[in-house]
């Protein structure tokens, strides 16, 4: 009677335990499932701020480009003008001009996802290498600023006066007030030291329109694989 006693208060136990073990071994399930469930869940939200970033990075891109190409061509059209056409410009047409010689800009990303410490919890490999590029480029990009503004500073520093004026729109917009101004492109285009330097910011600007484009390639690139994942 003692035996069977003893015997059915260990299969209690047993069984006791059994639950026990099992409860807890569900519990740790349980955790491990949100855990993951949450991780998955923060991933998500780096991943939509990464791809919310690109996307508004390709609309400026696209901008800035352009920029660079309308600078681009009104310093060659400059550079192929002789002193005589110069000349004979009219005054509103000639500070147009001399708005795209002096005209300067550099692009500034939108990158507050991309430095965020949270894209370690990107799983994937490739948006990871995808995003190491994309970050290689925009400091690639970047390095350029030095050249834009050494090369901004020197043409500032020879130009007339009153050229920097016309260009910062501090003259009266009556043609008898401007009418200097295509003398004075005339006399910039016979100045070895000025058309050196905007022969300077050509390829400047010629290699930073060649870097944003790139940009925007594996900005395009990116932005793919991310609507794969």
């Amino acid at each position: 009677m003692d035996t069977e006693r003893i015997k059915k208060r260990w299969r209690q136990f047993a069984t006791e335990g059994v639950v026990i073990v099992i409860s807890i071994l569900l519990a740790f399930a349980i955790d491990a499932m949100w855990d993951t469930f949450r991780l998955r869940q923060e991933e998500n939200a780096v991943l939509q701020a990464v791809q919310s970033d690109l996307s508004a990075n390709r609309e400026s891109i696209a901008e800035y480009v352009h920029i660079q190409s309308t600078m681009l061509d009104g310093v060659e059209s400059f550079l192929d003008s002789s002193s005589l056409e110069l000349r004979g410009l009219e005054p509103d047409s000639a500070r147009a001009v001399v708005r795209q010689l002096f005209l300067f800009r550099t692009y500034s990303p939108i990158q507050a996802a991309m430095s965020s410490s949270e894209l370690s919890l990107i799983r994937s490999v490739e948006v990871k290498k995808g995003i190491a590029e994309w970050m290689s480029v925009i400091e690639d990009v970047n390095e350029e600023i030095l050249n834009v503004h050494y090369v901004r500073n020197r043409l500032e520093g020879q130009a007339d006066p009153r050229i920097l004026r016309a260009y910062y729109d501090l003259l009266s917009s009556d043609s008898t007030k401007i009418g200097f101004i295509p003398t004075l492109l005339a006399d910039i285009s016979e100045d070895p030291d000025m058309t050196g330097v905007l022969i300077q910011k050509q390829l400047v600007v010629r290699v930073n329109r060649m870097k944003l484009m790139r940009l925007a390639e594996i900005t395009d690139e990116l932005l793919s694989l991310l609507k794969k994942n």
